[in-house]
């Protein structure tokens, strides 16, 4: 489950690089209030160092430095 589910309309808006769904604030915040709490499927290795340092995609999705 997710706020958005299958059937939903999403609009993609190139030339302005807008995305966005046919979804009102509240119905977004009840679904995701129904979402159970995120838990990561890797905990060691690479791709799970990558998963904890990465920034978010709106940001450049850049690796941060650290451990």
């Amino acid at each position: 489950m997710a706020a958005l589910n299958e059937g939903g309309i999403i609009h993609v808006d190139i030339p302005e690089r807008k995305l966005w769904v046919e979804l009102n604030d509240e119905e977004i915040a009840a679904r995701l209030a129904q979402l159970p709490p995120f838990a990561a499927k890797l905990k060691n290795g690479r791709l799970a160092r990558y998963a904890r340092m990465v920034t978010s995609v709106n940001t450049g999705a850049v690796l941060q430095r650290g451990t």
